[in-house]
């Protein structure tokens, strides 16, 4: 008898012990997922305005990306949100438990609103990015794909007002 409760205590000794390394770990790759994110969003706002043209007042070229958002488990922190900046090259993500991360972008990206983009829910984001021209400037709009199928960005050749 007394074996077996030395046997527990000792295992929660050790269970205790290794707790905030795991924390830690799984901070780091929710992390990791949302850094990969932003690079990806980046990187396709890059390609567009690279290597396509934008038509003034029309919704141009587009690119789609996907945004894992870790969903918190033992493998995972919790991700209290993803914030795209509605007029520049900030992205903001705050891991459960971390202070908040700040990543500046190549290329600024707005938003159709002005209004950051925030992803919260946990799960796969699919975003659009699409290139358009509005007096003049050459500018990266994005947006859930949802509000593209609900019309933001109009079907072919329709207008978009980008704040």
């Amino acid at each position: 008898m007394i074996r077996v409760v030395v046997t527990v205590l000792l295992a929660i000794a050790i269970l205790a012990a290794a707790m905030p390394a795991v924390e830690n770990a799984a901070a780091d790759r929710s992390e990791a997922q949302l850094r990969s994110g932003v690079e990806s969003i980046d990187a396709a706002a890059v390609d567009l305005v690279e290597s396509e043209e934008a038509v003034p007042g029309t919704v141009g070229a587009r690119r789609t990306v996907e945004v894992r958002i870790p969903a918190a488990d033992v493998g995972a922190a919790g991700v209290e949100r993803l914030a795209i900046s509605g007029s520049d090259r900030g992205y903001e993500f705050r891991v459960e438990g971390r202070d908040e991360t700040e990543i500046h972008g190549t290329v600024p990206v707005h938003t159709i609103d002005g209004e950051p983009l925030v992803l919260r829910d946990p799960g796969t984001h699919e975003l659009v990015l699409a290139l358009v021209e509005v007096g003049g400037d050459r500018r990266v709009v994005i947006t859930r794909l949802e509000r593209v199928h609900d019309g933001a960005f109009g079907g072919p050749g329709a207008q978009v007002q980008v704040q």
